[in-house]
């Protein structure tokens, strides 16, 4: 409100003094992360993570733009411990940003974040941009007795976090079909270098008949007032499809055709229970743990010599609790391309009537 009220020439640095409070600093997030200049360009202000205000010391005070002072004013603030409290009338955000420091826990024998590790980082931060306006899980299981699942996931990385680095997130909306809600990401690191960026489609299914249903009016609503907001109230642009064309492609006719090549050798073969660790608020397994499996039957001199930059897997079916899963790797011939070898990798994921759980293809260099 301070921010809102202070005459032309204010600062942010200047309205971030007068936050007193974590639940103050994690509501005021998403606005003013949305206020920065350069939506497109690295992070250039600040981050709100693991309930930590981080103010950027290296970057000058920005002022505020008028659009974004009288956007301020008409804003109502509301709190995440109650998303049905936010007022209709508020505009949400098109781009959700949030800074992250990588814990141990997050990492591998490397010292760097494990592909699962960084899955799990997106989807709390597309699960967090939705919170604010009560369209994650608990508020569409009671509205519209449906729930997120994601369908498909594109991630390409140009160089992995490491334990304690500290890298902003930033997401958005790119587009709603009929089915499927398609959403983007780029990762950043401390000096605003992006190192990587992921695509993604969610489906809404009935929590009754297990079925993709068309998405929620409520959904749209969101996305075109965030749309609205963004581009005629704050004057931005739309982001640029974070990787074009990335979920066009048949991802599974892809990786049937790797599997079934002549060059293809299947070089490792595991089966192992589901754990209960492996289980989300839907009551099956987290699509990061889909992941995690697929890598599971990579071999250790692959990840001792090489890294995974590219990686794409299409969910096909859900698992639970106490089932076997059996992860199977296939690769082909390493291929030169831009001036380096090139392993490509397939993955299968099948339970123990056989029936495939997700497909996924990877790239090594």
């Amino acid at each position: 409100q301070r921010a809102a009220s202070e005459p032309a020439g204010e600062t942010l640095t200047g309205a971030l003094r007068v936050v007193g409070s974590c639940q103050l600093v994690r509501m005021l997030a998403p606005k003013l992360s949305a206020l920065h200049i350069g939506q497109d360009a690295g992070p250039t202000l600040w981050g709100c993570g693991h309930r930590q205000l981080r103010v950027r010391p290296r970057v000058r005070p920005t002022v505020l733009p008028s659009q974004s002072r009288r956007f301020l004013r008409g804003a109502q603030c509301t709190t995440l411990d109650n998303p049905a409290s936010v007022n209709s009338s508020a505009a949400p955000d098109l781009v959700h940003t949030d800074l992250y420091t990588i814990r141990s826990s997050e990492v591998g024998l490397e010292g760097k974040v494990e592909p699962p590790a960084l899955c799990n980082l997106l989807q709390e931060l597309a699960t967090d941009h939705v919170g604010q306006y009560g369209l994650a899980f608990e508020d569409l299981k009671d509205k519209e007795t449906v729930a997120w699942v994601l369908s498909r996931l594109r991630l390409r990385v140009k160089d992995w976090p490491k334990w304690r680095d500290s890298v902003t997130i930033r997401t958005w909306p790119h587009e709603l079909q009929r089915l499927l809600a398609i959403r983007d990401f780029r990762v950043f690191d401390s000096d605003g270098n992006e190192i990587a960026e992921a695509t993604s489609s969610w489906l809404c299914i009935d929590l009754g008949k297990k079925r993709p249903v068309r998405i929620p009016a409520s959904v749209r609503q969101f996305y075109d007032r965030a749309l609205e907001a963004h581009t005629e109230v704050m004057g931005m642009p739309v982001p640029e499809h974070a990787i074009p064309d990335a979920l066009d492609t048949k991802l599974d006719a892809r990786i049937e055709a790797i599997s079934k090549s002549s060059e293809a050798v299947e070089i490792k073969k595991i089966t192992f229970p589901v754990r209960r660790a492996d289980i989300d608020l839907n009551r099956h397994a987290n699509n990061a743990a889909f992941v995690a499996w697929c890598f599971e039957s990579v071999p250790p001199a692959v990840w001792a010599d090489k890294q995974m930059v590219d990686m794409e897997i299409s969910y096909q079916s859900e698992c639970f609790y106490g089932d076997t899963v059996t992860s199977v790797t296939h690769q082909i011939a390493e291929e030169g391309r831009d001036a380096r070898a090139v392993l490509t990798l397939s993955h299968t994921l099948t339970n123990g009537d056989g029936k495939t759980l997700a497909r996924m293809c990877s790239e090594w260099v």
